[in-house]
């Protein structure tokens, strides 16, 4: 009887906790020459493919890609675009998001490139593992969600 009552009331329990558990509060951000920044137009400043620009989760740094075709934005750890697979990590740590991409080709592996945002200062400074001293800076800017966008979690 104890067993049955035991489970029923951690069954509730986790019923409970799913409706309390808040979902992720989501950022984006784009980075770019500060000239580039002013003329390009909102579809632009969401392409991930000519700028770096990332959604993210504002306490953990968990990145999510923008997949326009489907105005949508979901989770993304690993992407695979034509024989190129692009692994991507994030994380906030003193109010700076950190991503680290990896490449992998057919061929071989790179370097992975760092992208360090100050989101204090909204500054990116990005390198790459093998040559930290060969830093670039670009000044990063808020961006505001697509209308009727879908978020997964």
């Amino acid at each position: 009887m104890k067993r049955l009552l035991l489970a029923s009331l951690l069954i509730s329990i986790s019923f409970l906790n799913m409706g309390l558990v808040e979902k992720p509060k989501l950022e984006a951000l784009v980075c770019a020459e500060k000239e580039k920044l002013k003329k390009m137009s909102f579809k632009q400043k969401w392409d991930p493919y000519k700028n770096f620009n990332f959604s993210y989760d504002k306490k953990t740094g968990k990145l999510y890609w923008y997949y326009e075709s489907l105005n949508e934005i979901n989770p993304v750890k690993k992407l695979k675009v034509l024989n190129n697979i692009y692994t991507y990590k994030g994380k906030i740590e003193n109010n700076t998001l950190k991503v680290v991409m990896s490449l992998k080709t057919r061929y071989n592996k790179w370097p992975d490139l760092i992208f360090l945002v100050d989101l204090n200062e909204m500054q990116n400074t990005s390198f790459f593992v093998n040559t930290p001293d060969k830093k670039k800076y670009l000044p990063c800017e808020k961006l505001s969600f697509p209308k009727g966008i879908k978020i997964n979690y």
